[in-house]
């Protein structure tokens, strides 16, 4: 599972994962701002696998 900015699309984030088959699937987070992708990418996560998981985010600069 990762995120990635479309340029054809006003730069909005996707979330690109694989179901259950293993095809690759995308979902778009309806933004062009990182830090709310990245939130809408920890919901996602969360539901699609059912835990209650704790995510850090980690930067580099």
């Amino acid at each position: 599972m990762f995120l990635s900015k479309n340029k054809n699309t006003r730069g909005r984030y996707y979330i690109y994962y694989k179901d259950d088959k293993g095809k690759r699937k995308a979902v778009s987070t309806i933004t062009a701002y990182k830090n709310e992708a990245l939130a809408f990418l920890i919901t996602f996560a969360n539901k699609r696998s059912g835990n209650k998981l704790v995510y850090k985010l980690v930067t580099y600069w």
